[in-house]
């Protein structure tokens, strides 16, 4: 009898919880990150700053809820998504096996994928077949395209993949460790600056893919994807943050600061 007691206290509890709603101020929502993708999101000292930092604590206050932003390696990023320890993600880049543990709710920055070599050693790119025979960097966990993962597989591109938290890839780059690095390319440009490589390190012309977007994704796990109201104010929040001209802004100042 207890045991039955139990059950429908938790089963109250848990139809409670879902009608107050991720919109209501007293609940936090736990969104993961990484802290080395700048200018999107990266720490200058001890302070967490950045293009999505911004958007992020935009749709908060326009929602006014509680976010709780935690900085992990990519790769906790995805096991989070996928084990429901936290509630979202950003800026997550689609494909069809993340959507089989996530769902996409809105767009909170555009980058561009591509390469960056040392100056010098440029070369022509226009598919996966022109990386064959190269030794690639990559960042830990990090999804190119199914063309490029095929290949990697296939060994027919050498990929060195690290969780690349101190610039690594790019210092390997400059001392010709690999022949080029793919990710994205404002990023590594911005660290090829902090490192004063400037105009050593450049990016190859044509991108992997030109202004790709950045997903803030819901766990399936978490109790925030069974809101639909909640889920649909979230959409309506970042959809009018990345057209009302706060994101234009946002990123004016990045790339003012950051940019090269």
């Amino acid at each position: 009898m207890r045991k039955v007691i139990r059950y429908v206290i938790v089963a109250i509890m848990s139809i409670s919880s879902m009608a107050l709603g991720f919109a209501d101020p007293q609940r936090t929502l736990t969104l993961a990150t990484v802290e080395n993708l700048p200018p999107f999101s990266f720490y200058e000292g001890s302070e967490l700053k950045g293009m999505d930092i911004e958007v992020i604590k935009e749709i908060a206050k326009s929602l006014n809820i509680n976010i709780k932003i935690v900085p992990l390696p990519w790769a906790r990023v995805i096991a989070g998504l996928q084990t429901g320890a936290i509630d979202g993600a950003f800026s997550v880049y689609e494909n069809e096996e993340r959507k089989s543990f996530c769902e996409y709710i809105g767009t909170v920055h555009y980058d561009n994928l591509g390469l960056v070599v040392k100056r010098g050693k440029e070369f022509t790119y226009s598919n996966t077949a022109n990386l064959y025979g190269k030794r690639i960097g990559k960042g830990a966990g990090v999804f190119i395209n199914t063309d490029f993962e095929a290949a990697m597989k296939e060994k027919k591109i050498i990929v060195e993949e690290i969780n690349d938290t101190t610039m690594g890839n790019i210092k390997k780059l400059y001392v010709n460790r690999l022949d080029a690095v793919v990710g994205v390319v404002e990023t590594m440009l911005y660290y090829s600056n902090a490192l004063g490589y400037r105009d050593q390190i450049v990016s190859v012309k044509n991108y992997i893919d030109k202004n790709r977007p950045g997903y803030l994704v819901l766990s399936k796990k978490s109790l925030a994807v069974k809101d639909e109201k909640f889920k649909a104010e979230l959409a309506k929040k970042i959809s009018a943050i990345m057209n009302d001209g706060k994101y234009d802004g946002i990123r004016k100042k990045y790339m003012d600061l950051y940019g090269k």
